[in-house]
């Protein structure tokens, strides 16, 4: 997780050239314990987190709270489309098109 929560700055760098997060509805795709989620929380985005692990979800909602931040997480897999079509104004998804099981629906 630390390895995790160290990559956020750059890549929020990245992030941040292309969005500016205030008043945005980001999805997390495949959050890991939140850390991405949290960054954009600071940039004023309102925040949805998903992810299969449950213990990642788990994570996430511990590390949203005791940093004051009122994410979202559910335990979902990404493919599944919990949420409705424009629903959110931007996805996050990092480290996790390795790992899918159908990338052209991810898409």
């Amino acid at each position: 997780m630390r390895t995790l929560t160290n990559l956020v700055t750059g890549r929020l760098k990245w992030f941040d050239r292309h969005i500016d997060w205030r008043d945005k509805a980001v999805l997390d795709l495949g959050c890991a314990g939140g850390f991405m989620a949290d960054a954009v929380a600071n940039g004023g985005a309102e925040r949805t987190g998903i992810n299969l692990a449950a213990e990642s979800i788990s994570a996430a909602r511990t590390h949203s709270k005791s940093h004051d931040f009122a994410n979202i997480f559910d335990v979902v897999v990404g493919e599944a489309r919990l949420y409705t079509d424009a629903r959110f104004d931007a996805v996050a998804c990092v480290d996790v098109l390795e790992q899918v099981a159908d990338l052209a629906k991810i898409l």
